[in-house]
């Protein structure tokens, strides 16, 4: 399984940002359309495989 490091919305948009991003402003989720929007993004990975974000620290099973 391949994973990106990187700051993730674990809202609906599964959004992912670059840690440049992150240091440079951009700390919440502005997607109108997500359950997280106006919430932090959290340092955390996304799948390459199934898209899912997922934190630091959690473990993710891909069933893709």
């Amino acid at each position: 399984m391949s994973v990106s490091d990187k700051y993730v919305c674990l809202g609906s948009c599964h959004a992912v940002i670059s840690h440049k991003q992150y240091k440079n402003g951009l700390t919440v989720c502005g997607n109108e359309t997500c359950k997280n929007k106006s919430k932090p993004f959290v340092k955390g990975y996304k799948c390459d495989n199934c898209g899912i974000t997922y934190k630091e620290g959690e473990i993710h099973n891909c069933y893709s």
